[in-house]
């Protein structure tokens, strides 16, 4: 057996935060909900580990990086859906939002949850706080169109912050 990673090459349970290669048969399965579901190309938030399978077998773009000022991970760390979740979402032209409540279990494997511009980036002594995922199952413009129990999916609506 060989690999980069000590957990890449053998089939471990979920890692919260691990190389894109590690994806489990969840986010398998909600990327194969996602291509029978949604428009490819839609735009979508998710986190490090989901994204390269929504991507791949779903068939939509991951909304990575830096855009007007935004970052995708505030998405997630903060504590309540504000004006700027707007302005992400606004930003990327995001369509959808992948949330993996797992990632409020551990702190990532390999230092970042989403990507190197989020905030605390290979400096984790906690996880994601549970309720700063949660928070999308009560805002206003989101519509909760898939869940598993442990990812969700969100679409935003198209009048969203109009």
């Amino acid at each position: 057996v060989g690999g980069t990673d000590p957990y890449s090459p053998l089939p471990w349970p979920y890692l919260v935060g691990a190389d894109p290669p590690w994806i489990d048969g969840r986010a398998v399965a909600a990327a194969s909900w996602v291509r029978a579901h949604l428009p490819a190309g839609s735009i979508c938030a998710a986190d490090r580990t989901d994204a390269p399978a929504v991507a791949a077998i779903g068939l939509v773009n991951p909304a990575q990086g830096l855009q007007g000022g935004q970052s995708v991970p505030y998405l997630y760390f903060s504590p309540t859906f504000d004006s700027r979740d707007l302005a992400t979402i606004a930003a990327f032209g995001i369509r959808y939002i992948l949330v993996d409540l797992r990632l409020s279990t551990d702190v990532p494997h390999v230092g970042i949850y989403f990507s190197p511009e989020e905030p605390l980036a290979g400096h984790y002594t906690h996880p994601i706080p549970r309720n700063d995922l949660t928070k999308f199952a009560k805002a206003p413009g989101l519509n909760r169109i898939y869940d598993d129990g442990e990812i969700q999916i969100y679409q935003v609506n198209t009048n969203f912050g109009s």
